[in-house]
């Protein structure tokens, strides 16, 4: 009765109102999950960044003595240091993971949750930049990275 009812006074089925009710109920649903899905990625991507930082800290727990290279701007002596012999390579390595961790904060920058760039990993990264060895590195080797860290790495100071 309520569909004859309907059809006469609106023109239309009962199966139609259901199809655009369901709808309706529906699109608040969705937009929900794709911001669910929006905060999971934003999660993933700083979990992920942290990692990688992590592995950067555990390095300088077990080397302090390659700590004041990147974040006392301190410069590579051209002599040898005969308590670390290998000192030049250490430094070298610990270069390509730093702008591996900042190349990548860079890249996700996008994806990061809401104020973690801006209070955090920009900051980092132009800080990290001021290190003479990194920045060294990282001009010789631009062409492993993208652009904007050699752009980043010229104009810090």
């Amino acid at each position: 009765m309520l569909h004859h009812v309907l059809c006469y006074l609106f023109g239309v089925k009962w199966t139609d109102l259901v199809t655009a009710l369901a709808a309706l109920i529906g699109i608040p649903l969705i937009i929900r999950q794709i911001r669910e899905v929006k905060l999971s990625i934003q999660g993933e991507t700083l979990n992920g960044l942290y990692d990688n930082y992590h592995d950067v800290v555990n390095i300088f727990l077990e080397r302090p003595y390659l700590r004041p290279y990147f974040y006392d701007n301190k410069a590579l002596a051209n002599s040898a240091d005969p308590a670390h012999p290998d000192l030049p390579n250490q430094v070298n390595t610990m270069c390509e993971l730093i702008a591996g961790v900042l190349e990548r904060a860079l890249v996700q920058e996008e994806r990061l949750p809401g104020s973690s760039w801006n209070e955090c990993w920009e900051a980092f990264i132009i800080e990290r930049l001021k290190s003479p060895v990194l920045k060294d590195y990282i001009e010789k080797h631009h062409h492993f990275y993208v652009k904007r860290l050699l752009e980043l790495s010229r104009a810090s100071e």
